[in-house]
């Protein structure tokens, strides 16, 4: 019954809108990692601006811009006015920024800082801290006093939050107070409804209702002011009352909130609640400690936090032709691609032969029985594919009978004379090109073959892939160092142009008489009819091109590479650039034949099947700056992806040895656009390294490891010194047999029992080593110490230091040395001997210590009780809190107060 509804959905849902996601970070500059981030907006030319505490910066084509005037200052929100222009709310006043002028003016006198505004028919209204209503036009003008109209109205009311429904209704909330529906002909106040909620974070409308975010739950009201409901954990799912932020997520017909520590949940249209990070396509929201939210008109999703920069779920943009949820799935390694009349497409892999699959992915037959290997395929006739089969070479297959047949069996193909490395080529006429010992051309009637004479009259053709044709006819195809061009009509050489490189990776036919080559580093323009030839940057470092498309229609230049789609323009210099990333593939792609450009689809297989994408997706025009499709900034003829770079363990986040060896051997890579030679790596392993150690190549090796279970940290460092985001790598190192859990048990007991035989024959040698002071006037009264004394009171000492310096979450261990006046070897063997901790393990015991007494009292916030006692993220110290009290910070605190309350009863 399942596998029924599942096919059912599969038939009325179009595969374009199954889109996936994945959740990365946003943490390319390294100051939107070291602060809290308070608000996001994303404008109509989908750029992310994002305010944090320590200023403003924005994020579009893959390029964070930090803006010095606001460096400093503590952003609180930011509101998109016209295009290139927004309103941004700072601590020190409000300001409109023009960013196309790069004009900041001040809204208001400079000594004039507003609690919150909004922007209604054209109209800016503003509030402040005394309760006093603005509108801005031309100038500032003040409406009213709402210590006027409101009697009785307390001292600790303050105006928070101003807000026009669709209805043209004021909405005002004061802290202490309650929520207005005010009148905004004459301001007076229709209803009120009192609450003593002390901050509002958020108002939006949603189906006719107004939802506001508290630090009690969530308000909602009808149109009209009129209050419906307080959502909250005591009425709903919802796991806790501080809200951080609200936002619409319009795909899911649902108001989304951001909880403090519980990361995301969102409200139905009956208000019932459920956690979001349940959804298994964003599972990477779960429990974080989300600040602000937005969803851009993709549905793509940010979410900037407190130490984890912005965290962004990003749609999938293509369409995987052979889901992984298929009745009999299997692993295609795809090599060739091809798509016939009837709109089946034919799969070539280099495992299991050749394969058929239809538009809804249903995998119809596939014929793996004489040839694993298919390199190349090509539409012969409607019922006949010819196909490249290594190493024996081309063969008609019958897509009917599922027969093969070798091409020097078959009329009109049996004069080409196959070698096992022939390789295939389909132009846009039609025509079939086949390099074998020398260039065939099958025309596109099939009629007739043609072999075409080498350039040199005498000499064999090389043999080679790189071929196109251009918009005349005209084939155009590179041997050694030149590029040659053939008219198949009048059947003869029509260009030679020389070469500077013998390495290239693709050749393109462009617009008129263009012709594009490209090598690793730099994009060749040649134009035919000139013989110019202008070299170009590659704007993307490090990509291996495969093949290269153009797109006429969007004039859009299609390079497929090992690591992704980029796309461009291309003139006197390559514009317009667009990466899509493939990584949700979790696949390799892409081989030579394996990509076909058909019309506006693109289908491209790789290691597990074929995908498609759609052309007007991968152009920057359709989709713009979605966060698959980087825009990138240009400096000096080459873009930078990022700031700092971050580490991969080869893709893998968890591994598992089964047994000990004698050497572990770490590799990692950085992806940074910088010179990679001139990056570093700081790594730590936990439990092993007491401190953080740096390395310049790709590996690391610890040898002699016991069995159990590491947490390997790795950082990348650029030339300049900053620091890319700690990536993570678990090691589980497991036990053979005689190393099990139940044989260290009995060897524990075992050693036990020796050590006690020990101590019951030596028991009346073990002493305390007593030192005796004879400096007393006394002789009578002796002053014993105990060594033991001692070592206590260098413990005391040693708490004190990381007492004193707790919330620098830098502490090192060698300002502690040096604060207690010993050597660091000194510190490590004293703390050993004396506490039976590490160093570190002690400081993150002083550090969890003080937090739990921290999180006694309820007035401190969780996240500044992690900030303060030196943890530089709030779910760092979630998780060592957890780990050390087996309780989460905020379920200690819920714990702690029930005990404290039943108690006092």
């Amino acid at each position: 019954m399942v596998r029924l509804l599942i096919l059912l959905l599969g038939l009325l849902v179009p595969f374009s809108i199954l889109g996936s996601y994945r959740i990365e970070s946003l943490t390319m500059n390294n100051s939107l990692i070291s602060n809290r981030i308070n608000a996001l907006e994303v404008d109509s030319l989908n750029t992310l601006w994002i305010g944090t505490a320590l200023g403003l910066h924005s994020y579009n084509n893959d390029n964070v811009v930090t803006y010095n005037f606001f460096t400093g200052k503590e952003i609180q929100s930011i509101h998109q006015l016209e295009k290139g222009e927004v309103l941004i709310l700072s601590n020190e006043g409000l300001f409109h920024y023009s960013y196309k002028s790069n004009d900041i003016k001040r809204i208001g006198s400079e000594d004039k800082n507003f609690s919150s505004f909004y922007l209604y028919n054209n109209k800016l209204y503003l509030t402040d801290d005394d309760n006093i209503l603005y509108c801005c036009e031309d100038s500032l003008k003040q409406l009213v006093d709402l210590n006027d109209i409101i009697e009785g109205l307390p001292d600790n009311a303050k105006l928070t939050r101003i807000f026009f429904t669709s209805e043209g209704k004021m909405i005002l909330t004061l802290s202490n107070y309650g929520v207005l529906t005010v009148n905004t002909d004459d301001f007076q106040v229709e209803n009120a409804y009192r609450t003593h909620v002390w901050n509002y974070r958020k108002i939006i409308e949603f189906n006719q209702q107004i939802y506001i975010a508290t630090y009690s739950g969530v308000l909602v009201f009808n149109i009209n002011g009129e209050f419906v409901k307080m959502i909250n954990k005591s009425n709903s799912n919802l796991p806790g009352n501080v809200v951080m932020d609200l936002c619409i997520n319009r795909s899911r017909d649902e108001v989304w909130v951001v909880l403090d520590n519980y990361g995301i949940h969102a409200i139905n249209n009956k208000l019932e609640t459920y956690n979001v990070g349940n959804l298994s396509d964003y599972k990477g929201f779960m429990n974080k400690s989300i600040t602000s939210i937005q969803i851009d008109k993709y549905n793509n999703i940010y979410a900037g936090t407190v130490y984890e920069g912005v965290l962004i779920a990003v749609t999938s943009p293509f369409r995987e032709l052979i889901p992984g949820t298929q009745t009999n799935p299997f692993n295609p390694i795809v090599l060739a691609v091809h798509k016939d009349s009837g709109n089946m497409v034919w799969g070539g892999t280099d495992n299991l032969g050749l394969f058929s699959v239809d538009s809804l992915g249903e995998v119809k037959s596939y014929f793996q029985e004489k040839f694993r290997v298919i390199n190349a395929i090509s539409a012969y006739s409607p019922d006949e594919l010819l196909v490249s089969v290594y190493p024996e070479g081309i063969y008609l297959f019958n897509k009917k009978t599922g027969v093969y047949s070798p091409v020097s069996q078959v009329d009109n193909l049996n004069a080409i004379r196959m070698r096992p490395d022939s390789k295939m080529f389909t132009d846009r006429h039609d025509n079939i090109w086949i390099f074998s010992d020398r260039l065939y051309c099958i025309e596109s009637n099939r009629e007739g073959i043609k072999a075409i004479k080498p350039f040199t009259p005498g000499e064999p053709l090389l043999p080679t892939e790189r071929i196109t044709q251009d918009s005349k006819g005209r084939l155009w195809f590179i041997s050694d160092r030149d590029l040659l061009g053939y008219d198949i009509n009048q059947d003869k050489y029509i260009g030679h142009i020389e070469l500077d490189e013998n390495s290239y990776s693709s050749i393109c036919a462009g617009k008129n008489d263009e012709i594009i080559l490209t090598s690793k580093d730099f994009i060749y323009k040649v134009n035919t009819r000139t013989s110019e030839v202008v070299k170009l940057h590659f704007p993307v470092y490090d990509r291996n091109i495969i093949q290269a498309f153009y797109h006429p229609g969007n004039d859009l230049y299609i390079f497929m590479t090992t690591k992704d789609i980029v796309t461009a323009r291309i003139s006197d210099s390559v514009l317009d650039i667009a990466i899509v990333n493939t990584s949700s593939l979790n696949s390799r792609m892409y081989f030579y034949h394996s990509t076909q450009l058909i019309n506006d689809e693109l289908y491209a297989g790789y290691d597990g099947g074929i995908c498609s994408f759609s052309v007007n997706d991968l152009s920057y025009q359709a989709r713009d700056n979605e966060i698959l499709l980087l825009r990138l900034k240009g400096h000096d003829g080459y873009y930078n992806v990022a700031d700092t770079s971050f580490v991969l363990f080869n893709g893998a986040e968890e591994i598992t040895f089964r047994r000990p060896v004698s050497d572990y051997t770490f590799f990692f890579q950085s992806s940074m656009i910088a010179n990679l030679n001139q990056v570093k790596y700081k790594y730590f392993l936990e439990g092993i390294d007491d401190d953080w150690k740096v390395v310049e190549n790709g590996q690391v090796t610890y040898s002699q490891l016991g069995a159990g279970n590491y947490v390997f940290r790795i950082k990348s460092i650029d030339n300049r010194g900053l620091q890319g985001t700690d990536t993570v790598l678990k090691v589980n190192i497991e036990s053979p047999l005689l190393l099990s859990n139940l044989f260290m048990a009995f060897y524990v007991f075992l050693i036990l029992g020796i050590m006690l035989l020990l101590l019951h024959f030596y028991r009346k040698r073990i002493k305390s080593e007593i030192v005796v002071d004879w400096n007393i006037q006394e002789k009578s009264k002796l002053v014993f110490k105990d060594n033991h004394n001692n070592e206590e009171l260098f413990i005391r000492q040693f708490k004190n230091v990381i007492e004193k310096n707790i919330s620098n979450c830098d502490l090192h261990v060698d300002e502690i040395a040096m604060d207690l006046n010993v050597s660091r070897t000194v510190l490590y063997e004293k703390v050993k001997k004396t506490s039976g901790y590490s160093v570190k393990a002690f400081i993150n015991k002083v550090r969890l210590e003080k937090a739990k007494r921290m999180l006694e009292d309820p007035g401190i916030n969780i996240n500044d009780i992690s900030f303060e006692c030196g943890f530089n993220s709030a779910s760092y110290f979630s998780t060592a809190f957890k780990k050390s009290f087996l309780k989460s910070p905020s379920q200690y605190r819920t714990d702690f107060m029930k005990k404290k309350k039943a108690i006092s009863q």
